[in-house]
């Protein structure tokens, strides 16, 4: 099982249309000391794997 500093040097994308959600997640994750991009609009997270890659994404499924 790996640990959070295997994931050190990852990207992860939260997408949800609630902004609330999007924070919380993006906060609760960052407290792990990981790097972390959150997105209330598929569109916009698209967009932002155009010009540099992701690792993990949690995604509202009702979002996509």
């Amino acid at each position: 099982m790996k640990t959070l500093e295997a994931f050190r040097n990852s990207r992860i994308i939260v997408v949800d249309e609630d902004p609330v959600i999007c924070q919380n997640l993006r906060e609760a994750i960052v407290g792990w000391g990981l790097q972390v991009v959150a997105f209330t609009a598929c569109e916009s997270a698209f967009q932002s794997l155009e010009s540099d890659r992701a690792d993990i994404i949690f995604c509202d499924i009702i979002a996509a």
